[in-house]
């Protein structure tokens, strides 16, 4: 996608998993990037372990291999004060973004009449929160701009399908559409698209662990017959860059308002 090249994207929740992939891939096709990470515990709820310093600066590595421009910072996107230095400081070294990927989210197992308040704050303030804090930190700089750009909301399957355990999740991913369909009414003046994409489980740490099973498996219990994440396959997060280099080109220029759902590779042949 030649078309990425000399664009600056901003990522969050870049550290590892599906921020990583699509941070270092856009990197690859020339684009400048500025990412952030937490990079630390935000709740004691969450069943899986953070993301940590040594991973960001993994990332970090990773994209020091290609010859392109890059910010790279930990910052809770739940403060929006932390998201806004970081943005300002893309706009002081880059001039400019044109491209927001608001990856960064978390989730916690219960269920729903049983999530405590601490995880259901932690959540809602992380994956919404945290979503509304970039939007507000980037777009007025989009907006001025005037050169247009693309908004990509990382959401999730689970928005749109009934799983159990993640319930208050489900609930920030369907949120997460909502605030989509509604920024991109109000930013269309500006041909500034926003979309979201839509994974199955994804191959990440925070999907892989004993809570991604506990959830498949219950959701078997729950509704038999189901394919569960083990029997259809997983998505990479390689395959979820895909989709969000795609929206964030010019090849997706007639794209925006729209959910993308992003579903295993299928393997072997096609049924004759």
């Amino acid at each position: 996608m030649g078309d990425i090249s000399g664009k600056v994207v901003f990522i969050t929740g870049a550290a590892r998993g599906q921020g990583r992939s699509h941070a270092v891939r856009f990197a690859a096709a020339g684009a400048d990037v500025a990412i952030l990470d937490i990079c630390g515990p935000v709740s004691e709820h969450v069943p899986y372990p953070p993301a940590t310093p040594d991973d960001l600066a993994e990332t970090v590595k990773q994209i020091s291999g290609y010859d392109v421009g890059m910010v790279a910072r930990q910052a809770d996107v739940r403060e929006f004060a932390q998201v806004k230095s970081v943005v300002d400081e893309a706009l002081s070294v880059f001039g400019r973004i044109d491209v927001v990927v608001a990856n960064a989210g978390i989730y916690t197992c219960d269920w729903v009449w049983e999530v405590p308040e601490s995880a259901w704050d932690a959540t809602v303030d992380t994956n919404l929160k945290g979503l509304w804090n970039t939007v507000r930190a980037v777009v007025p700089a989009m907006i001025s701009a005037g050169r247009g750009g693309s908004i990509i909301i990382t959401s999730a399957e689970s928005a749109v399908r009934g799983h159990p355990l993640i319930g208050h999740y489900a609930a920030t991913k369907m949120g997460q559409i909502g605030l989509m369909k509604s920024l991109a009414t109000e930013l269309a003046p500006y041909s500034i698209r926003v979309n979201t994409v839509n994974p199955l489980a994804v191959n990440t740490p925070m999907t892989t662990g004993p809570a991604g099973a506990r959830i498949t498996e219950t959701l078997m219990r729950l509704r038999p017959g189901l394919s569960g994440a083990d029997d259809m396959g997983w998505v990479e997060p390689d395959d979820v860059s895909d989709v969000v280099l795609y929206l964030a080109s010019e090849k997706a220029q007639g794209i925006t308002g729209v959910q993308l759902p992003v579903e295993p590779k299928a393997a072997g042949d096609p049924p004759s």
